[in-house]
């Protein structure tokens, strides 16, 4: 009987890293990765299924740009309740991110895809009438989804976690899928920077380039800038921005400071409730 491993989310939190760079140097596993795996054509493979199959979709609990109705709490619990009947034995994987660290990464992925409006109007903490709500980043609730709908103990850790006790968390992952994989074969990257986000000078033109733009965020823009002979030139908005103009200017993107003390205050017993379920060491002392 195959095994089913499942990492559902968060995206923006290490997802890429696993994706990469773990999950498919498991030997003795099969790696399903939902989007990437449609975008190689990998579908039309055979993909030598064995006696473990790892799936991961970071966007299944996550707060995605797009498909923007999964992201109700009854659609997430719909989500919960079918994977538990298609797999009841399945095993759960989740990694989380600090909410305002999460939030300013997310930002930064919508303006790359298209988006145009300012951080303040992408998350709204005067009227909560942004492309993002508030109720959206409450984090707690996933984990007890998932608790009182799976048998398995869900293995759980956070972005923090993986860089200062990469090590730990990645054999307890290797524990906790069962695998006879060493560590030492893995050959992991250290200190590899992940999908690395538009600077702050160059977020403002990239959202003046996306309002004239044609894109799926924005689909009255005039100009078609993302098309695929601007992308095979490297003119398209965000490799425009993100790496010919990054001479413009070197400093980071970060969120409005009053608006990231709002957060850390609003989140901060989620954020606190997410640590008490952390438990990625329990697996690698086993």
């Amino acid at each position: 009987m195959t095994e089913i491993f499942i990492h559902a989310g968060l995206n923006k939190s290490a997802s890429t890293y696993l994706q990469e760079h773990f999950f498919p140097l498991i030997k003795d596993a099969t790696f399903f990765c939902f989007h990437r795996n449609l975008d190689t054509g990998l579908l039309r493979e055979d993909l030598g299924l064995k006696k473990k199959l790892i799936f991961s979709d970071e966007s299944l609990l996550g707060v995605p740009i797009f498909l923007r109705a999964s992201c109700r709490s009854e659609e997430r619990l719909s989500f919960v309740r079918n994977t538990k009947m298609l797999f009841p034995h399945a095993k759960i994987i989740l990694c989380f991110r600090e909410h305002s660290a999460f939030l300013i990464s997310l930002y930064k992925q919508y303006l790359h895809v298209g988006g145009t409006l300012r951080f303040q109007d992408f998350f709204d903490i005067a009227n909560d009438s942004g492309y993002i709500s508030k109720r959206e980043l409450f984090f707690e609730e996933r984990i007890q989804m998932i608790r009182e709908n799976f048998e398995n103990e869900p293995f759980i850790f956070t972005d923090v976690h993986l860089r200062s006790h990469r090590n730990k968390v990645i054999k307890g992952l290797l524990s906790y899928v069962g695998s006879s994989t060493k560590f030492e074969d893995l050959g992991l990257p250290s200190g590899k920077r992940e999908n690395r986000g538009v600077g702050m000078v160059q977020s403002t033109l990239l959202r003046q380039l996306n309002r004239m733009s044609a894109s799926a965020l924005n689909p009255r823009g005039l100009l078609r800038l993302n098309c695929r002979v601007m992308r095979r030139l490297r003119l398209d908005p965000r490799t425009l921005c993100q790496d010919r103009l990054r001479f413009l200017s070197d400093r980071e993107l970060v969120m409005p400071m009053a608006a990231k003390d709002y957060i850390r205050k609003k989140y901060a017993n989620d954020w606190l409730q997410v640590l008490k379920h952390v438990n990625f060491e329990e697996f690698y002392t086993r």
